[in-house]
């Protein structure tokens, strides 16, 4: 029994397959079995009993028992070879190391640890994504957001233009020019969003959408590229006189490039509100005149651009020469999308100020006014060209308050007027609670995320000293969860951080509402004050556009950090073996991944460009690179529009889809997954006999 329990002992401590647990209970059974017939020949010739055998003499029984004791010795051998263990015959080689048991010790201990940290890194999930959800209140958000979306991008209207006899019901993506864009804000938008009637209370003049108060009024502001001689922005572009060295097609033309923008009065100038950038207003002059609603004769004021256009020449020229060969190339790059990359210019640094040095043009419609007056003072801005050739873009800003279900939205709708002459629209709308402690559950889960931030705080640091006195610091730092849990450590820190600043943003957004609000009531008390109410009208808009874009940033920080807790939860599966299966698999098989990714990203490449020369010039998907890249990808998910592909060059369009199909789609594809499934059944192997 003792040869048979040496070999029993370590085979429940092994992990093997199952066909080798099959050979090692044979050969124990065998052992077993020749051990049971040495003790009944003992027994036998211990009591006396001749043996049930026969007698063959000395030589015979000599060479029987040399026999049996071989065979036991190959049975032995056998089943140590089995077990993928070697016995050491020398007793000495059996002891191990003190060494070597205490790094086995410390190994467990690490494991139970990392096993331990399982229910916190539970906790720390479940506080975290419970107080973000509670603080934004989705559901509210979403109900408010998706109303004003539907009621901006369903309402139809006539669209009737004087130049162009064309009319029907179009929408906010039918808008192609100023004039569209015009008739969308006169005919669709105010009418939704302004009172047909001034009511006897200045509150309910406000509301909107039946639940809704406007804030602050509705503000348009444009900015607008500086007009330059062709032959000024394009010096080299040909065809030249040989004489003169000039392009005699681009004599007397005006050019918009797209990257330098105005800065100065045009059209009346200082006489009118939204003609002169903000921050060179009039002041009071120019809102009283803005207010009193003073007529300017249309001739007179193109004759003043006109006149403008011409003395703006000298200063666009200097402006223009300051910019550098690299800028002036990609200014003039065209993408027929408001995602391209050239479309949207320097709006978003516009609308929150920040780094933006061109002159943004600010028109207040005030909802105390009604939407007659508001009508009134649109269709005089069309008539003054208030939008023209040199507008980039037009956002119209308001700020709404549902106080049943206590949300702040804050909406701008977005034209975009790139170089091609098409206008393309966007929507923005940010939507936050407008009280985050209304209830006490909230700050109960910010407290409990604190205090579970703080114990990943007191590991990460004791992870790290245990490391440093083992002399183990370069392995923690290639340790990939190790920079995982200094990830998720200092991005909880950030995100406590913001949540600081956001609290201290949303006070001051609430204090600018209340000053605007009080403001509204005393507007209609005289010029003075109608006066005071546009000018923190103007400030309100500007300071809620800074907060939602801080609103937007923060929001995507939050998601890219449930990406880092995802990494701290294989960390703590990896302690468990039946948990760690997808950990290792992907650990083990990351080497051959990366190597398979060098090969498919070359296909890749290679594909995007040229898919690029071949649908680049009429398909947006393949008119960039980065667009490409991502259209080959959902084509090798199977999202393949092949009557846009193949509406030109047919013949050349079904080779590419098909030898695209074919090697990345069946061949390439396949094999990434048959790399991580022959890992993955590897590892379940491994993991098959392990202790739970």
């Amino acid at each position: 029994s003792h040869s048979v329990s040496r070999f029993i002992v370590p085979y429940r401590n092994s992990v093997a397959e199952a066909q080798v647990c099959n050979q090692v209970h044979v050969t124990v059974e065998m052992l077993v079995k020749r051990e049971e017939e040495t003790r009944l020949v003992v027994r036998e010739q211990e009591d006396g009993e001749p043996l049930r055998r026969e007698d063959t003499g000395d030589e015979a029984s000599k060479s029987s028992g040399q026999a049996a004791r071989e065979e036991e010795d190959e049975l032995e051998q056998q089943l140590a070879g089995t077990l993928g263990r070697v016995e050491e015959k020398d007793p000495m080689k059996k002891r191990v190391s003190r060494q070597r048991l205490i790094e086995f010790m410390r190994d467990e201990q690490a494991r139970c640890w990392h096993c331990c940290q399982l229910p916190f890194v539970v906790f720390y999930f479940i506080f975290f994504v419970s107080a973000v959800i509670l603080h934004e209140d989705v559901e509210n958000i979403a109900v408010v957001e998706r109303q004003f979306r539907n009621a901006i991008e369903g309402t139809t209207y006539e669209g009737v233009n004087e130049p162009y006899p064309v009319s029907g019901h179009k929408d906010i993506s039918d808008v192609d020019s100023t004039g569209e864009a015009f008739s969308f804000l006169i005919d669709a938008l105010l009418p939704n969003f302004l009172p047909e009637e001034i009511e006897s209370s200045l509150t309910e003049s406000s509301r909107v959408q039946r639940y809704n108060l406007l804030l602050g009024g509705i503000q348009l502001q444009q900015i607008r590229r500086l007009p330059t001689l062709c032959n000024v922005a394009h010096p080299n572009l040909g065809p030249k006189d040989m004489d003169t060295d000039v392009n005699p097609i681009l004599a007397g033309v005006m050019c918009y490039p797209w990257d330098v923008y105005d800065t100065g009065c045009f059209a009346s100038g200082a006489g009118l509100e939204g003609f002169c950038p903000q921050s060179k207003s009039s002041g009071s002059e120019a809102e009283q005149s803005s207010s009193s609603g003073s007529e300017v004769d249309p001739s007179e004021s193109k004759d003043k651009t006109r006149r403008m256009t011409a003395e703006s020449a000298t200063a666009a020229t200097a402006a223009w020469n300051a910019t550098t060969v690299q800028e002036r190339t990609q200014a003039r790059a065209l993408y027929p999308e408001s995602e391209g990359s050239k479309v949207r210019g320097s709006s978003f640094q516009a609308v929150t100020g920040a780094g933006f040095s061109g002159g943004v043009y600010s028109v207040l419609i005030n909802p105390h006014e009604g939407a007659a007056a508001a009508q009134e003072k649109m269709e005089r801005l069309q008539s003054l060209e208030w939008l023209d050739q040199s507008t980039a873009w037009l956002g119209v800003k308001f700020f709404v308050f549902n106080p049943d279900l206590a949300v702040y939205l804050h909406v701008i709708i977005n034209f975009w007027f790139p170089p091609n002459g098409d206008v393309y629209y966007g929507l923005s709308l940010t939507a936050f609670a407008a009280e985050p402690y209304q209830y006490m559950t909230r700050l109960a889960l910010d407290i409990l995320f604190l205090f579970t931030w703080f114990c990943l705080l007191v590991q990460v640091i004791i992870d790290l000293v245990r490391h440093i006195i083992l002399a183990k610091f370069k392995a923690y730092l290639m340790n990939p969860f190790s920079i995982a849990d200094w990830f998720a450590m200092i991005g909880g820190l950030v995100i406590l951080i913001c949540w600081v600043v956001y609290v201290f943003l949303l006070a001051g957004v609430k204090e600018k509402v209340l000053d605007v609000h009080q403001s509204s009531l005393e507007a209609g008390l005289g010029d003075v004050k109608q006066v005071e109410y546009n000018k923190k009208a103007l400030d309100f808009h500007n300071h809620v556009s800074g907060f939602a874009g801080f609103v937007s940033l923060y929001r995507l920080f939050v998601c890219n950090y449930m990406l880092i807790l995802i990494i701290r939860f294989f960390k703590a599966f990896q302690a468990q073996p039946r948990l760690a299966i997808v950990t290792n698999t992907v650990m083990v098989s990351l080497t051959d991944i990366c190597h398979f990714m060098i090969i498919l990203i070359t296909f890749f490449v290679t594909y995007a460009v040229s898919g690029m020369f071949l649908f680049g010039h009429r398909v947006f998907e393949f008119s960039e690179m980065k667009f490409a890249i991502h259209q080959c990808f959902l084509i090798m998910l199977g999202s393949i529009d092949y009557d846009s592909l193949s509406r030109e060059y047919p013949v050349q369009a079904g080779l590419w889809i098909w030898s695209f199909v074919v090697f990345v789609s069946f061949i390439m594809l396949n094999m990434a997954l048959a790399i991580v499934m022959d890992v993955h059944s590897k590892v379940t192997g491994d993991a098959a006999n392990a202790p739970m």
